[in-house]
C-alpha cells in the first residue's frame, strides 16, 4: 500500500536533511519530532496549498535577493508577539544549500547550482528529492 501524501513528504524532507522519518506508532502528539535528526527537531506540515500572502511575502524576499548573495527569508510576526518569537521562513532548498548536504556527492553540485541561479531546477536531475522543491521554469 502506498504511503499517504503527508507520510511521503515527511520521509522525503527527512531524507533531504539527512534524517529519517519517525513512524507515528507509539508517539504522542508533540513528544517526538516527525523526523529523527542529530541537530534539528523537525516538525513537518503538509497542506494542499499555502496561504497566498505567505507565497507573496516569499516572492518579495526572493525578488529583493536577485543579483545578490543574500538569502531570502520571510519573517512572520503576530501582533503582540515578542520579536524573538517571530518565525523565519526559508525555502527548504535554500536551507539545504546553507546548512546541510543531501549527500557528500550531491551537496557541492546542488549548492553551486542553487546559489548561482536561485532557480536551480535545470541543475537537478530528474528523481532528485530536491527537484520537487525548486520552482519549475
Amino acid at each position: 500500500m502506498a504511503d499517504k501524501t503527508w507520510k511521503s513528504i515527511e520521509r522525503k524532507v527527512a531524507a533531504v536533511l539527512g534524517g529519517r522519518r519517525v513512524p507515528i506508532t507509539g508517539r504522542q502528539r508533540g513528544d517526538v519530532p516527525d523526523a529523527e535528526h542529530p541537530l534539528w527537531s523537525l516538525e513537518i506540515k503538509h497542506r494542499r496549498k499555502l496561504p497566498a500572502w505567505m507565497e507573496e511575502g516569499m516572492a518579495q524576499a526572493e525578488a529583493a535577493a536577485v543579483g545578490t548573495t543574500k538569502t531570502p527569508i520571510l519573517i512572520l510576526h503576530a501582533r503582540g508577539q515578542a520579536i524573538g518569537q517571530s518565525f523565519a521562513v526559508v525555502r527548504l532548498a535554500e536551507w539545504v544549500a546553507l546548512h546541510g548536504p543531501v549527500s557528500v556527492e550531491q551537496e557541492k553540485q546542488e549548492r553551486e547550482c542553487y546559489l548561482a541561479s536561485r532557480r536551480a531546477s535545470p541543475c537537478l536531475g530528474k528523481g532528485s528529492d530536491l527537484d520537487v522543491y525548486y520552482p519549475s521554469e
